[in-house]
């Protein structure tokens, strides 16, 4: 593949699946940026086994504010984002690296957002899910952060799934909160309970 991949990775106390997130892509040659939110565990130090590119970002409550700077140091020709709760499995991994990027803008892919109880998809949304750096395209959104697709988009046949390892509703909530208060938010300031 000639086009060269970066990336983008927020995190925050995820020492329980990054690495496994990590393993799932370590074929694609990627360049890594990962930046963490204020973990108390150990992810920075699992984070750093993979890439010199850990750079720390003040959880401000705003999952786009920290998706932004992770893409604003990648420099990848294209960024592909993840959770660090996300896999690819290889025969994705492999139709990543097949993808004709020459004319791509964004690319679309299924997200697998929940299985049932037999590892089955249960939920798919298209998401944006790699991004032509050259766009300098901004992520929006306090919570639930997205892409404004203006230009052409292709979707890709690949997936990516969501293995959820905890609950986000407390931290959703905090920040919803905030949003209706009309608070804004400071470098530095946490809201009880919030957890990038």
């Amino acid at each position: 593949m000639d086009t060269k991949l970066s990336l983008g990775l927020i995190v925050k106390n995820e020492e329980k699946v990054l690495a496994r997130c990590l393993d799932s892509v370590k074929d694609l040659g990627l360049e890594i940026v990962i930046v963490d939110t204020g973990s108390k565990d150990k992810t920075v130090e699992i984070a750093r086994r993979y890439t010199d590119k850990v750079l720390s970002f003040p959880w401000i409550n705003d999952f786009a504010a920290a998706r932004n700077f992770s893409f604003e140091h990648c420099t990848g020709d294209f960024i592909l984002w993840l959770d660090a709760d996300d896999v690819i499995n290889p025969e994705d991994c492999r139709k990543i690296q097949n993808v004709d990027y020459s004319d791509k803008n964004i690319i679309i892919s299924d997200y697998i957002f929940n299985h049932d109880e037999f590892g089955n998809d249960d939920l798919v949304v298209p998401r944006e899910r790699i991004i032509k750096r050259s766009l300098g395209l901004k992520w929006h959104g306090r919570i639930h952060e997205a892409i404004a697709v203006s230009v052409p988009a292709y979707h890709a046949d690949f997936k990516v799934h969501h293995w959820r390892q905890h609950s986000s509703s407390e931290r959703n909530l905090s920040i919803l909160e905030n949003i209706v208060r009309g608070d804004n938010a400071l470098p530095g300031s946490i809201a009880p309970g919030v957890d990038a």
